[in-house]
C-alpha cells in the first residue's frame, strides 16, 4: 500500500466532516430563521443557498430545517425548542408569498417535497402558489373559512374570493342560533364563525358558557352589523325552533387543534403550535394580568405575569411588542428588566426603538445591562438598530447620552451578521 492512500483517505475524511460542519450550520441558520419570525433573512438565506448549492439543495435544508430545533428566546429554561408546526407553516407560507391561505388541508412537509423537482425558487414560487391558492378556492367555496385571511393577500388569481369570504362570514353568523340557560349564554356556535373566533379570542373568553353581561362584551367587539348583533340577541329570547348551524371544524388537523385548544383557553399547549392566532389571547390575558398586578403585587400576580411574557416570546408576533411596552409602563424594575430582556427577541424597529427609550430614561443597573444586551441581539440581526442608535445620539431627547454613546461604540466596533446565532 503507497503513502498516498492513507493520506488521500484522511483528505477525504476531513473534506467530508468540512461538508457535514457547513451544511449542519446552514441548516441551523435556516431553522433559527424560522423560528424567530425573521423572514426577510429566511429570503436571504434561500437566495444565497440557491445562488451557492441550487435549488433542490434549498428544499433538501429546509425539509431537515423544519424539523429541528432552535436556539430558545426564553430567559430560562432549554437552550434548544423544537420547531412549532403552525409557526413553521406561517413562516413557509410567507416565504412563498401565500400567507393567510395556510388552514388548506395539505401537509407541510409534503408541500415542501412538491418543490424538489422545480429548478428555481422563482418557479417554486409559482408552482406554490397556484397549488396553495387552487385549494383554497375549493375550501372557501365550501365554507371552511375559519382562520383564512386575505386582507394582506396580493395574488390576483384569488383577489375575487375576499368578497366570497366576507358573505360567507356575515351568512354564518347569521344562521347561528345561541341559547340562554338562566343568566347564562351558549356561545359554542360562535366560535365556530370567523367573526365570533376572532372576537371571542381577543377577549380571553374561556369556554362555551360565558354570563349575560360578557356577552354584551362579546356583541361589542363583534365586527358585524347593528341588525345582526340585533337578530343574536333574539335568538336567546326566542321559543321558536330554529334550524341550528351545524358546528364544522377545520379541516387541517392542526388547525382544528388550534381551534380547541383556543376555546379552552391552553396556553401552553397553543404554545407549542406557535400560530400567530393564539396572539390577540395572549395580549388580552397580559392586559388582565397586569390589571390584577397594579391592584396586587403579590408573587403569584407576578409569576402571571411572566408566564404570559414566555408566551410572547415562544410565538414571536410583532403585534406582541405593544404589550410588552405597557408592562415597561408599570415601572416595575423586576418586569422592566425582564420586558426588556424579551423585546431582544422581537426583531424589528418598534422593539429597538423601545429599548433605546429605555436605554436613555433609566439609571437602574440591572435594567441597563439588560437593555445593553438586548440592543446587542438585536444589532446582529436587525441592521437598522445602528441607524436608530445614532440618530437618538443626534437628538436632544436622550438624558442618558453616555449609555446610548457606550452602546453605539460596542455595536460600531462589531461585525454585524444577521445570521449569527
Amino acid at each position: 500500500m503507497s503513502d498516498e492512500e492513507p493520506r488521500s483517505r484522511v483528505l477525504k475524511a476531513s473534506k467530508d466532516r468540512l461538508r457535514e460542519t457547513k451544511e449542519k450550520n446552514k441548516i441551523e441558520e435556516l431553522t433559527n430563521a424560522i423560528g424567530d419570525r425573521r423572514l426577510r433573512d429566511l429570503h436571504d438565506l434561500v437566495a444565497s443557498l440557491e445562488l451557492e448549492s441550487g435549488w433542490e439543495t434549498v428544499v433538501r435544508y429546509l425539509i431537515c430545517a423544519v424539523q429541528s430545533q432552535y436556539s430558545s428566546p426564553l430567559i430560562t429554561g432549554p437552550s434548544k425548542i423544537r420547531l412549532e408546526p403552525l409557526k413553521v407553516r406561517e413562516m413557509l407560507f410567507a416565504l412563498f408569498s401565500c400567507s393567510g391561505l395556510e388552514p388548506i388541508d395539505y401537509d407541510t412537509l409534503a408541500l415542501l417535497q412538491l418543490l424538489e423537482q422545480e429548478e428555481s425558487f422563482a418557479r417554486a414560487s409559482t408552482v406554490f402558489e397556484s397549488h396553495i391558492t387552487n385549494m383554497a378556492k375549493e375550501h372557501i367555496a365550501n365554507g371552511n373559512i375559519l382562520f383564512f385571511n386575505l386582507s394582506n393577500y396580493s395574488c390576483s388569481g384569488i383577489e375575487g374570493y375576499r368578497d366570497v369570504i366576507e358573505k360567507t362570514r356575515n351568512s354564518q353568523i347569521s344562521k347561528i342560533r345561541l341559547f340562554r340557560t338562566g343568566a347564562f349564554v351558549n356561545i359554542e356556535p360562535l366560535w365556530y364563525t370567523e367573526f365570533g373566533r376572532y372576537a371571542l379570542s381577543g377577549l380571553a373568553v374561556k369556554g362555551t358558557r360565558i354570563s349575560l353581561s360578557d356577552f354584551e362584551s362579546v356583541l361589542s367587539v363583534l365586527q358585524v352589523s347593528s341588525h345582526t348583533k340585533s337578530c343574536l340577541k333574539k335568538t336567546l329570547e326566542s321559543n321558536e325552533t330554529h334550524d341550528i348551524l351545524t358546528l364544522e371544524y377545520p379541516l387541517n388537523e392542526n388547525y382544528r387543534e388550534l381551534l380547541v385548544l383556543t376555546i379552552n383557553q391552553d396556553i401552553k399547549k397553543l404554545c407549542t403550535l406557535g400560530s400567530r392566532h393564539t396572539v390577540p389571547t395572549i395580549i388580552a390575558r397580559t392586559r388582565m394580568a397586569m390589571d390584577q398586578y397594579k391592584s396586587d403585587e403579590s408573587s403569584n400576580n407576578y409569576r402571571e405575569l411572566i408566564t404570559c411574557l414566555t408566551s410572547h416570546l415562544l410565538i414571536r408576533s410583532v403585534e406582541s411588542v405593544l404589550v410588552l411596552e405597557d408592562i415597561l409602563q408599570l415601572k416595575n424594575p423586576r418586569l422592566t428588566t425582564l420586558s426588556a430582556l424579551a423585546l431582544g427577541n422581537f426583531y424589528h424597529e418598534s422593539a429597538a426603538s423601545l429599548l433605546i427609550d429605555v436605554l436613555c430614561q433609566t439609571k437602574d443597573h440591572n435594567i441597563l445591562h439588560a437593555t445593553n444586551t438586548a440592543l446587542l441581539n438585536l444589532f446582529h440581526k436587525l441592521p437598522e438598530t445602528t441607524t436608530l442608535v445614532f440618530d437618538k445620539i443626534n437628538s436632544s431627547t436622550c438624558t442618558n447620552i453616555g449609555h446610548l454613546k457606550q452602546i453605539y461604540k460596542k455595536i460600531s466596533h462589531q461585525k454585524r451578521s444577521y445570521y449569527e446565532q
